[in-house]
């Protein structure tokens, strides 16, 4: 089974099919009732939301969450409508600009696990919401939020860009993987690398990007990053292979960090590490080259300081080359104490 789906929203008639795909795909990983229940609602008022006030231009994205021991759901909405004036006041009941009760969005929020949103005006408006499949347990507080968000190239189903995580108390590796080309085979050299990476758990991560190297030569191959952040040190160390973009802000000023060129699998060049400071409050995106690289962060101000994967959604949405798959990740290191998110 796939562990995301795209909803196109167009017409009254994809409020329902969103529903019955978001309901049947919760079902597969074991949601209670309740849980399916709120599942329905928040997909139910995000597509209308679409419909009336983005001209029926949005899509909502569904992704399985099944890195944790409670299955969950992550519901993206983005449309390209007027945006939202005054975001606050959208969210509380009885305040509607489409004749309606205007009781939507504030039960979208409650009905979430994990609720954010992005509405400036004129710039359309993105959503994400996160439903637990039963009550999650409390978790130790984490010195990283994070974030990531992918889609598929124009008439594909699959998508050859990818992402994984492993987390060990106070360090964060992390792989982006841009699988060549498109389609099965890009999405095959992409899943291999994600194996070999979490294989090598505990490893260099210059050892690590070599045995995906190894891993990569059956497959067509593909571009690759590596980031390790150790929050004890407030250092974070990066390499990569190919054209993987790396951006990271630290107090307040923003950087790049380049990749050696070749192909992880066919044309591999010496593998240097380069290190950099990654302090409490600083912030690091990854993307493939489906995203294009002109972002400027000065142009969505606000942007930034929301939950990693509403930014990674927005800059999907704003920023990507739709003749290829495209994924972004992004990584927050927490304030002491924050638990904003």
């Amino acid at each position: 089974m796939r562990d995301q789906i795209l909803c196109d929203i167009r017409h009254d008639a994809d409020v329902g099919e969103l529903r019955r795909q978001a309901t049947a795909f919760c079902q597969a990983t074991g949601f209670d009732e309740e849980s399916l229940g709120r599942v329905a609602i928040v997909c139910t008022e995000l597509a209308n939301n679409i419909i009336r006030h983005a001209g029926s231009s949005g899509q909502v994205v569904l992704r399985q969450i099944t890195e944790t021991a409670v299955p969950g759901i992550d519901i993206v909405a983005l449309d390209t409508g007027s945006g939202m004036s005054n975001v606050e006041r959208s969210l509380q009941d009885g305040y509607s600009t489409a004749g309606t009760c205007g009781n939507g969005l504030g039960a979208v929020q409650r009905l979430s696990d994990l609720f954010d949103i992005d509405a400036r005006p004129r710039h359309g408006t993105a959503v994400i919401c996160r439903i637990w499949s039963r009550p999650h347990p409390d978790l130790f507080p984490s010195p990283f939020i994070t974030g990531a968000f992918r889609l598929p190239a124009s008439c594909e189903e699959v998508c050859g860009d990818t992402w994984a995580i492993d987390q060990m108390d106070e360090r964060l590796c992390c792989l982006l993987c841009d699988g060549l080309g498109h389609g099965i085979h890009a999405a095959e050299a992409a899943e291999a690398a994600v194996t070999s990476f979490l294989q090598a758990r505990g490893e260099p991560i210059v050892s690590r990007l070599e045995q995906i190297h190894e891993a990569l030569r059956p497959t067509r191959g593909g571009a690759v990053a590596l980031i390790e952040i150790d929050a004890n040190s407030n250092r974070l160390i990066h390499v990569g292979l190919g054209n993987i973009a790396v951006r990271y802000r630290h107090r307040g000023q923003w950087y790049h960090l380049p990749s050696r060129q070749g192909i992880a699998g066919h044309i591999r060049a010496s593998l240097r590490s380069s290190e950099s400071a990654f302090e409490p409050g600083d912030l690091l995106i990854m993307h493939s080259d489906g995203l294009s690289s002109r972002w400027d962060p000065a142009v969505k101000p606000g942007l930034f300081e929301r939950h990693p994967l509403l930014t990674a959604a927005v800059l999907c949405r704003d920023h990507r080359r739709g003749a290829d798959d495209v994924a972004v990740l992004a990584i927050r290191r927490s304030e002491p104490c924050d638990n904003t998110f």
